[in-house]
């Protein structure tokens, strides 16, 4: 990372940014092009390991390019705030910032589903437990992304 002043390596702070953001952009491979989407997500982190999971349709095109390679770039973004000067020059911007890399697989177990949908629904609504049927599960694609590298960055005014 080239601004190592606002490099973020506390894994607190890191996931308190995720926990901030209330979208990713995700990337696959289309015949060497970058597939973008963006996503609602859920998440954990756990014995060092963060993975991502979001919910789709079971069928359509980012599915057909998960089958083809399993490869995945994310970025989110959150706490935006521009911050003005005498100048165009002088003029910024204060964010927060998680972007990395993993594989990504599309996840059949109807136990494992319904986690996901938890921890999505979590993510959203804090303090509301939902509860999810089978049925329900049946009816969408649950994709799993397990984090390989990934890095932060904090940009904040200077006081």
């Amino acid at each position: 990372m080239r601004r190592k002043d606002k490099e973020v390596t506390d894994n607190k702070e890191i996931l308190d940014i995720i926990q901030n953001c209330d979208s990713m952009t995700m990337a696959l491979l289309d015949e060497g092009r970058p597939y973008l989407l963006p996503m609602n997500f859920g998440y954990e982190y756990e014995n060092e390991k963060l993975v991502f999971y979001l919910h789709s349709a079971r069928q359509g095109t980012k599915l057909d390019l998960i089958s083809k390679n399993n490869n995945v770039w994310f970025s989110m973004d959150c706490d935006h705030e521009l911050i003005g000067g005498e100048k165009a020059c002088n003029f910024t911007m204060e964010y927060a910032s998680v972007i990395g890399s993993g594989k990504i697989y599309i996840i059949d177990q109807t136990d494992e589903k319904i986690k996901a949908l938890k921890l999505i629904m979590k993510k959203y609504v804090a303090g509301k437990e939902f509860e999810f049927e089978e049925k329900q599960t049946d009816a969408i694609a649950i994709l799993k992304i397990e984090v390989e590298q990934y890095t932060a960055k904090r940009s904040i005014k200077k006081q």
